[in-house]
């Protein structure tokens, strides 16, 4: 990586690292002023004013919740839109990342607020249903139905959300998408396809994936990474995401996001009802719909706490992606160089500070990835390297 371009890695990691720090407390504050304040439960009161409750009371709770949850969704977007917008398209903009114009960021803004209202309102109701029905052991159930929900999602969205935001075509190079599919069905996987993912239109990134689960699982390479990558590049890229399905990574990653889950609400439980009674004295029920900042901040900062952790089984994951993809191409020597355009066509910083990496990385660092290619081509023979 030249000089100038590793000088630029480092501040637009530093930026973004800042940028985050900047949201965690945002998002904090904003939620403790919705709890501690009176702000949560005018929001209700006023929401509560126009919604009749002839319409009974089962499909009046239901819509005093989503009517919330809709109104509280978009006071915080409103709110935290400057930083958002300065992250995701000035800094991008910044540092020649970026082909969006203010339109189609707005654009896809706009379907990224509805795609997140969509998901409150399956999750939250079925959390404050489940407060309200099963008061004892609503954790429990809370538990069950966001794991369903997390299987369902990994399954649906190559098919349903990834093409909301970008294009999705089959390749043209017939010879490239014949080397995949051959060296996935040689592995024993199963693909619908080879597709290329327009990136271009947004980003100058590159990206690949192997996603979905079962019946629905694509080949998706960036239309950046078709261009600029020369077919073994690409190949040891592919096999590094086959990796992940080699080793059931997505399905790993959800037992332990259902573990995750089962116990971070048995702990909400044990600290929810307490801080509700300590702040309303009685005079509000658990499952009113005021009491969800509460409920958003404990989910907030118990996800903080665990991501560490998440992001130490992701790098392993990661490792063992890597080890996959150089034993069975035998082509250490290509997977190195597509690590180095990677991370220059990225400005992803190759050897990011031990404490950022530890705490913030789902990945190695690149140039671990890269030493550990290396190490691998020092013990294969001679004969099996990049044949």
């Amino acid at each position: 990586m030249m000089a100038e371009t590793k000088r630029d890695a480092k501040k637009y990691e530093k930026i973004n690292n800042m940028l985050f720090l900047a949201d965690i407390v945002l998002t904090v504050i904003v939620l403790l002023c919705f709890f501690i304040t009176p702000l949560s439960l005018d929001l209700m009161k006023i929401i509560e004013k126009n919604i009749p409750e002839s319409c009974g009371q089962p499909v009046h709770f239901i819509l005093l919740n989503a009517a919330y949850l809709i109104a509280f969704t978009l006071i915080n977007w409103v709110i935290f839109l400057p930083l958002h917008y300065y992250g995701s398209y000035h800094i991008e903009h910044s540092y020649g990342l970026s082909n969006l114009n203010r339109l189609n960021w707005f654009k896809d803004e706009s379907k990224r607020i509805i795609i997140t209202v969509l998901t409150k309102l399956i999750l939250i109701e079925a959390l404050y249903l489940l407060l309200w029905k099963q008061p004892g052991s609503w954790w429990i159930w809370t538990a069950v139905v966001w794991i369903v929900f997390s299987v369902i999602m990994s399954k649906v969205y190559p098919s349903l959300i990834l093409p909301l935001f970008y294009k999705l075509k089959p390749i043209e190079n017939e010879s490239l998408a014949g080397k995949i599919k051959t060296f996935i069905e040689k592995e024993g996987g199963r693909v619908l396809g080879v597709y290329e993912w327009v990136l271009s239109e947004k980003t100058k990134k590159a990206n690949a994936a192997f996603a979905g689960m079962g019946n629905t699982k694509k080949v998706i390479l960036g239309d950046t990474l078709l261009r600029n990558y020369s077919e073994e590049e690409i190949e040891t890229i592919v096999a590094h995401e086959f990796g992940h399905h080699r080793f059931r990574h997505i399905y790993k990653f959800l037992y332990i996001g259902a573990v995750f889950y089962i116990a971070s609400f048995a702990l909400i439980n044990m600290i929810f009802k307490g801080l509700i009674d300590m702040r309303y004295h009685g005079y509000i029920e658990f499952y009113n719909i005021a009491t969800f900042p509460l409920i958003a901040l404990l989910i907030y900062v118990i996800q903080l706490i665990a991501m560490p952790t998440f992001n130490a089984i992701s790098r392993f994951f990661e490792r063992q992606a890597d080890r996959f993809a150089l034993e069975k191409t035998g082509k250490p020597d290509a997977f190195i160089s597509g690590m180095t355009k990677l991370a220059e066509q990225n400005l992803a910083n190759k050897e990011p500070n031990g404490i950022i990496e530890f705490l913030l990385y789902s990945h190695p660092a690149i140039s671990k990835r890269i030493k550990a290619a290396e190490e691998y081509k020092k013990n294969i023979s001679p004969g099996r390297r990049d044949n």
